[in-house]
């Protein structure tokens, strides 16, 4: 798929190349892009994946973060009416 200019050679952390080297990876896209094989035949206005990775590795915290505010509301809200389900079984009102 590198030779015929469809992939880009990942880099990020946890990237195997098996029994070749990532230079040897990044050659061979070298060529595709060289020769205007595949993607590269008009020029490449898409992102990699690790563009992608990083623009979207803010947004999964703040989506994780919103998660655990909205979780400790709804709870906050459950342990509130449940108090008052208490209070009234047991007749006082605080």
């Amino acid at each position: 798929m590198l030779r015929a200019g469809w992939v880009v050679t990942y880099e990020q952390a946890g990237a195997e190349y098996g029994k070749w080297s990532k230079d040897e990876f990044l050659r061979l896209q070298a060529e595709a892009q060289a020769a205007k094989k595949g993607m590269w035949k008009y020029g490449m206005s898409g992102e990699t994946p690790a563009e992608y990775k990083r623009r979207y590795a803010g947004s999964a915290d703040a989506a994780e973060t919103g998660k655990t505010i909205a979780a400790k509301k709804n709870a906050q809200v459950q342990t509130g009416w449940l108090k008052g389900l208490w209070r009234k079984l047991a007749g006082t009102k605080q």
